[in-house]
């Protein structure tokens, strides 16, 4: 977010600020709008696979209410549940417990790298559409996204879900 705040000291306004996925939290916008102010920052983009915790068009989500009561149950005391990296984690752990039931019961090395070409899910933390899929010659499980743009302290998505690669 350094960037964002020298391109303010500098007085430069590019036409749109382009965020990288993994700083794409609220947690590291709110930083950003500390430094250079919300109307700076307003309208950046990024891309994501993930709801979004702290949209309100996720509110009545059945899966993000369920992340928030296991974040409130089993979280430590004080853990933020709109830290879109808490929200991250959960969805990655709903991905790992599938992939260990199919290295089955007595789970081994290989049973478990064999099962990391056989994924093919729908995580219910993600957004709609994006999907869990693995093959032998396919390594990378998400290639589905879709563009998010910042503003009133949330990211938002917009246009329809696009490759990733």
């Amino acid at each position: 977010m350094r960037a964002i705040a020298t391109a303010k000291a500098l007085a430069w306004k590019p036409g749109t600020i382009v965020i990288n996925s993994v700083s794409a939290i609220d947690s590291v916008m709110a930083a950003a709008v500390a430094r250079a102010g919300a109307d700076f920052v307003a309208g950046a983009v990024s891309s994501g696979y993930l709801k979004n915790p702290t949209n309100p068009a996720y509110a009545k989500d059945p899966w993000v209410r369920q992340y928030r009561r296991l974040v409130a149950k089993y979280g430590p005391a004080g853990l933020d549940a709109n830290n879109g990296n808490t929200y991250y984690g959960v969805a990655k752990a709903y991905d790992i417990v599938k992939t260990l039931y199919l290295a089955g019961k007595n789970p081994t090395r290989q049973s478990l790298m064999n099962a990391t070409l056989k994924m093919n899910w729908i995580n219910p933390y993600a957004i709609k559409g994006v999907k869990i899929k693995t093959g032998k010659l396919d390594h990378f499980p998400i290639s589905q996204m879709r563009l998010v743009r910042y503003g009133n302290g949330s990211w938002t998505e917009f246009g329809p879900l696009i490759k990733g690669r």
